[in-house]
């Protein structure tokens, strides 16, 4: 779900990236501004761009009372519909539970993106975030998982996540480098 004005360099940098490693089928941009072309972020030689639309995940993922959780999602234009809310998982960094190799199995989709907010260094050393993810956390998402107390990138994420439900390697195992300076 992009929340961004607009599409900045660096967004776009983190978009194209993304594509470059995710099939075109399983990468869908919501949100995604009308003015930009998102053919534009596919990597050279690619069979298919990436999926986008301008619409809304609370309008394309069925949710709410009762059973609508089981109910049938829209298509986003290009491909398959979304799965019904409860097998969506919003990756939050202020979710309780992190993200696990079991989880493969429990989720058809995750949604992360320009939705994770700036980093924020406390009086007392530790990182935050300004909680951009509480634009859409009030979609009332049954499922959220967070990857760890750092912010990362979105492609990072993204690299992280296919880390742990594709190679099932658990968070506490990949060795990250916080904080990094050049």
């Amino acid at each position: 779900e992009h929340v961004e004005e607009g599409l900045g360099d660096w967004c776009r940098l983190e978009y194209r990236h993304m594509a470059s490693f995710v099939a075109p089928e399983q990468l869908v941009f919501l949100k995604f501004p009308a003015t930009e072309e998102v053919a534009a972020l596919a990597p050279d030689g690619a069979a298919a761009p990436p999926r986008a639309t301008s619409e809304s995940l609370e309008k394309l993922v069925p949710h709410g009372d009762g059973d609508s959780s089981q109910a049938p999602a829209s298509s986003p234009p290009g491909g398959p519909p979304l799965p019904p809310w409860n097998r969506v998982c919003l990756l939050d960094m202020d979710a309780e539970l992190a993200l696990e190799p079991d989880d493969v199995s429990k989720f058809d989709a995750l949604v992360f993106g320009g939705i994770l907010g700036n980093v924020i260094e406390n009086d007392d050393g530790s990182y935050g975030s300004d909680d951009r993810t509480s634009e859409i956390r009030k979609f009332g998402f049954t499922h959220r998982r967070h990857l760890g107390p750092m912010q990362m990138t979105t492609d990072t994420a993204v690299l992280v996540t296919q880390k742990v439900l594709e190679s099932a390697c658990p968070l506490a195992e990949i060795p990250f480098l916080d904080s990094p300076e050049f």
